[in-house]
């Protein structure tokens, strides 16, 4: 009973009241056109049947529910019956006067849009609908997504996958250029495996970051001077779903240095006919969204190494965490706990001792695990408090084997 009760609630009920919707839109169009046609309509109702209840308007016309509600009907003057398919018995004993509001007694012409109109109402209804709802939710599609193009796929000779270089470079050929030892090389979606144990992946994989939608909420009130950290509440996360571009090296620890503490960046730069251009740099996550913040710092930042200038970066790292901790109110001496962060920071590389695991958490950097939930980390040091975003990076993304990441 209480099945059929669930069924009926989700499904009867909606479809009646859309057919009741439809019905109403289609009784309408032939209602309204006969009434510019100078046609007398007797009845409009909703449903079949007995008459559940009703009233007349000024016209004259009784507009009415009826019982079963499984259609509907629009009676016009002169028809015998609801489907105005059969004029009404004496209709040439009709009056002049009723012959002018009768529909049999229009013209063609006149006949034809009345009938016409109903469908036509129907179409007008829908385009409209479906306008109201594209503009204000959008239209929903699947976007088309390369994921893997199998080696010697008709994809792979038609140019979709693309071809990479790995090579091992020191000095001012390890700053910019193609130069250095090449160590492997093969196509984007696949593993490669290259010299001295290295094994390379280039492609789309599922992105594991977890970051909350509230950030930018968050940043917003604190710019305003107001500490929100219920903007995390909702704990919904941006990168579920989503697919990157990945690159993932795997390489002996004394292939990387001869020194078992080494200091991690990487940089992005545009090559080809143009002089070659950086135009991304990492190191410690998060860094430029929240202790920058700033476009024109962020893309300072972007094009230089760490062994420039960056004394404007560590400038503003102090003056950003001294504004955040002082509107969390979690030190005495907001500006020095500042100054200690950026000394943490240093050169804004990632600190990793080679041959240890890996973790970016409250005890320090050491490097940074795939399961590390980075930006938990990264607002606890920006406010000095246990600040949480309530995501996470998901596990079920991240495989035991090589390269690690999953693929779509």
């Amino acid at each position: 009973m209480i099945a059929f009760l669930h069924s009926g609630l989700t499904y009867i009920l909606p479809f009646l009241f859309i057919l009741t919707v439809l019905v109403f839109v289609h009784e309408f169009g032939h209602y309204f056109i006969a009434r510019r046609n100078g046609v007398r309509v007797d009845v409009f109702s909703i449903g079949f049947g007995p008459e559940l209840f009703g009233w007349y308007d000024r016209a004259g016309t009784r507009w009415k529910f009826s019982a079963i509600p499984l259609g509907g009907y629009v009676k016009m003057f002169g028809d015998s019956d609801a489907s105005s398919g059969l004029p009404a018995p004496g209709l040439g004993r009709m009056t002049p006067s009723e012959r002018e509001v009768s529909f049999h007694y229009k013209r063609l012409g006149q006949r034809a849009a009345i009938v016409v109109a109903g469908p036509a109402a129907n179409f007008v209804f829908a385009i409209v609908v479906l306008a109201v709802l594209f503009m204000t939710f959008g239209q929903p599609f699947t976007p088309a997504q390369i994921g893997q193009v199998q080696p010697g796929s008709a994809a792979a000779a038609g140019g979709h996958a693309q071809t990479f270089e790995l090579r091992f470079a020191t000095g001012a050929d390890a700053a910019q250029g193609g130069s250095g030892e090449l160590i492997a090389s093969g196509t984007t979606g696949v593993t490669v495996a290259g010299e001295s144990g290295v094994r390379v992946f280039a492609g789309v994989v599922h992105d594991v970051f977890g970051a909350n939608a509230g950030l930018n909420d968050f940043r917003d009130a604190s710019a305003a001077g107001v500490y929100k950290p219920e903007a995390f509440a909702n704990h919904v996360n941006v990168f579920r779903d989503r697919t990157v571009a990945g690159i993932v090296v795997e390489a002996p620890n004394e292939l990387i240095s001869s020194t078992t503490r080494v200091q991690a960046w990487a940089t992005v730069s545009l090559c080809g006919h143009a002089p070659e251009q950086q135009v991304a740099r990492w190191g410690l996550p998060m860094f430029t969204h929240l202790h920058l913040n700033d476009d024109e710092l962020s893309e300072a930042f972007n094009s230089t190494a760490p062994s420039g200038d960056n004394s404007r970066f560590v400038a503003r790292t102090i003056d950003t965490v001294t504004k955040y901790v002082t509107l969390a109110g979690t030190s005495a001496d907001p500006a020095a706990y500042a100054r200690r962060v950026a000394d943490l920071f240093g050169s804004m590389t990632l600190p990793y001792e080679l041959g240890t695991p890996a973790s970016f958490d409250y005890t320090g950097m050491n490097g940074r695990g795939l399961m590390d939930n980075v930006l938990d980390n990264v607002l606890s040091v920006l406010t000095n408090s246990p600040l949480g975003a309530g995501v996470a990076p998901d596990p079920a993304r991240i495989t035991a084997e090589f390269p690690y990441f999953s693929c779509p």
